[in-house]
């Protein structure tokens, strides 16, 4: 069995490992009861930490990658509790409030069995309400669409639907409380929809607007990242064609991979104490300054193109930041809370435009200048030059 372990700040320790927690939400099985499930091949999710299925998870128990199982899916928690790759119990998907004693009692009985493995509740709009039946919550929130549920028009454009995922998730999930006033760990499922869903206008994301949304939430301190995988269809094809999920559009499973490996690569950063953090839920334009950082009216509320958060580890800043915006931009000026001479690195898996790794910019008095490419995302290693005294030759004290 696996010792699985939440930290005072929020994060996870799994056998003594402090993780940045990466998942994925069913890379290829049908949604719905009496839908078709169909499983595909385990070993080439190995760039995720953690993973959901809803079929019987014996069909797990021998892959090396970690997973919780849906409540409803299990015979006997016994069965499951002292599995090695057993993470924890999926308590409910978007419940509503006739639940509530329901989710109370499993959540007491669950615990009374099994106080190892953590409980998981995902909803999209008010946790200040859901988090005592849980041990983490998870939220999910999709504006890369162009219609909601029933067929009524987004009010946004498609080019602002980065913005418009702050917007919604502030006046969704985080509209009484703030992500970091909630007692217990909170994670953001992101949009990996494979196909198009006519019903809820769900639309297939781009790897830019997939890498700007993932890092958008970053950017709201979030403790873990998971992906919503289903290639969703509409709702009367559920029973009658096998849905291969995110795997059946394969050049952009590659890239959602890349993004989990990079972001376990960055580990080590993302648990990292946060020194500061900004977007339109919690706005700090003083910690980092970023100039231009015009705002932008979607959805009748006005938004910073750039959203970011600061890491530290002894003298050296990790910084990320998100271009929302559709457009590139030049002669930003970016100030961080640094002296004297040093050098901001670009890091990541991208190989090409202004998200590339391996670029060198000269800091000045804690300023640096860049350009951004549209909804790119920058993650900085900010170093500071040793400042020496110059050395003089031949000085005579008298």
């Amino acid at each position: 069995m696996s010792n699985i372990i939440i930290n005072p700040d929020k994060t996870i320790t799994i056998d003594g490992k402090k993780v940045f927690m990466v998942g994925l939400y069913h890379m290829c099985i049908d949604e719905g009861s009496g839908g078709i499930m169909k499983e595909c091949n385990l070993t080439d999710k190995t760039d995720f930490i953690l993973n959901v299925e809803s079929w019987p998870p014996a069909a797990l128990f021998n892959n090396n990658l970690m997973y919780w199982t849906i409540r409803s899916s299990y015979t006997s928690i016994s069965t499951i509790m002292n599995k090695s790759m057993f993470f924890g119990y999926m308590m409910a998907d978007e419940p509503v409030d006739s639940q509530i004693p329901t989710l109370q009692t499993d959540y007491t009985n669950i615990k009374s069995i099994d106080n190892s493995h953590p409980i998981i509740l995902n909803h999209y709009k008010d946790l200040e309400k859901w988090y005592p039946y849980c041990d983490i919550l998870t939220w999910d929130t999709y504006m890369v669409r162009d219609h909601y549920y029933g067929g009524s028009l987004v009010l946004f454009t498609r080019e602002d639907s980065i913005y418009a995922y702050e917007t919604h998730c502030k006046n969704g999930a985080f509209k009484v409380l703030e992500l970091n006033q909630i007692p217990k760990p909170v994670w953001a499922v992101i949009q990996g929809t494979g196909g198009i869903d006519s019903v809820n206008g769900t639309l297939v994301p781009t790897p830019q607007e997939a890498r700007a949304t993932t890092y958008s939430a970053i950017c709201m301190d979030v403790k873990g990242i998971s992906f919503w995988s289903y290639h969703i269809r509409p709702l009367e094809l559920r029973q009658t064609t096998i849905d291969l999920g995110l795997y059946g559009n394969q050049s952009l499973w590659i890239y959602y991979k890349q993004i989990a490996k990079e972001l376990r690569t960055f580990n080590d950063i993302l648990i990292l104490p946060t020194q500061a953090y900004s977007w339109y839920g919690h706005e700090d334009n003083t910690s980092v300054l970023i100039e231009p950082n015009n705002s932008k009216l979607v959805e009748n509320r006005t938004i910073k193109r750039f959203s970011y958060i600061l890491k530290k580890s002894g003298n050296v800043y990790y910084l990320i930041v998100v271009n929302k915006d559709s457009t590139s931009i030049s002669n930003v000026s970016i100030t961080v809370p640094m002296q004297n001479l040093g050098i901001a690195k670009t890091l990541g898996l991208e190989t090409i435009g202004s998200q590339a790794a391996g670029r060198i910019l000269n800091i000045t008095n804690g300023k640096f200048i860049d350009s951004f490419d549209s909804y790119a995302v920058h993650i900085y290693e900010i170093t500071q030059i040793p400042c020496t005294a110059p050395v003089i030759d031949n000085l005579i004290v008298i």
